[in-house]
């Protein structure tokens, strides 16, 4: 990917690590509120667990925020990737805890997942999205199996429930959640899909723009040379000039001594022929 599509993606994992920073509060103050207003409310999620999932969620934050601010000519390609799928990864396995501890088919916690989906439509095309929304099936069936199973304990979020231990209603849970990444999958395709065209037509603009700045970059260092040619022939023709004209100013001194050579010669000659014809006239006497 070229200079301006990473900076254009880094630029949007600035954004979403903003915005994780209020969901974070969220998340953590519903967990403070569940806990504390009713006992019976997710009784397996502890203060401790809920500070240590919050100390992990900041931490990653952090990371997070750490490599967005690296100069992007310093962030390879494969960096780059990596960091953008572990954004989708690692909420995905946060959100799983956070389903998990708040007692899986009896949580509405698994529309967390929603929002992978939508940060993955950020970050990649169709298939980024898909593999996003089977990553989500995987972790949830398999919490919600293991769970059943009894793989991991249970833990219950509202005593005496029914619906933990039935397996038609794991069975349900699992199908309708897999329709539901499914639309979601789809939706944020058709999303994306009109993203990348409006950055396409923006992308083919900014290459226009670049083309055209390229062909007034090359006029002007034309024009530039035309004008220091110019110059140069302005200049040898002020030299010319001025060698002509102290050429004329020589002729001229030259032709004007001359004439005035000739103007001082005639009157010599006037005053001769003056003295002559008196000498002339004393000898007729």
């Amino acid at each position: 990917m070229d200079i301006f599509e990473k900076q254009q993606k880094i630029d949007i994992m600035r954004g979403i690590v903003k915005a994780r920073w209020f969901f974070i509060a969220v998340i953590f103050a519903l967990g403070l509120a569940l806990k504390i207003g009713q006992g019976k409310w997710a009784p397996s999620f502890s203060y401790f667990k809920i500070a240590l999932m919050l100390v992990f969620a900041l931490s990653y934050n952090f990371a997070c925020l750490y490599f967005s601010r690296r100069p992007v000519e310093k962030i390879s390609d494969r960096a780059l990737k990596t960091a953008l799928a572990l954004q989708i990864v690692i909420e995905q396995i946060i959100y799983t805890l956070i389903y998990y501890y708040a007692g899986t088919v009896e949580s509405t916690a698994f529309l967390l997942y929603v929002i992978t989906i939508l940060v993955a439509s950020s970050f990649f095309r169709v298939k980024g999205l898909v593999l996003s929304g089977l990553l989500a099936i995987f972790l949830y069936s398999g919490v919600v199996i293991a769970d059943y199973r009894g793989w991991v304990p249970h833990m219950f979020s509202i005593a005496g429930n029914t619906w933990f231990g039935n397996p038609l209603v794991v069975q349900v849970h699992i199908i309708s959640f897999i329709f539901f990444i499914a639309a979601a999958v789809l939706f944020s395709a058709f999303l994306s899909n009109l993203i990348r065209r409006r950055e396409l037509v923006l992308s083919q603009q900014r290459d226009q723009l670049i083309d055209q700045s390229a062909a007034l970059i090359k006029q002007a260092k034309e024009l530039a040379q035309a004008k220091n040619e110019l110059a140069k022939m302005n200049e040898e023709l002020e030299k010319k000039v001025e060698a002509r004209t102290k050429e004329l100013s020589t002729f001229n001194e030259m032709a004007v001594g001359r004439e005035l050579k000739m103007i001082e010669l005639k009157a010599k000659i006037k005053a001769l022929e003056k003295e002559n014809r008196e000498l002339k006239e004393l000898k007729k006497e």
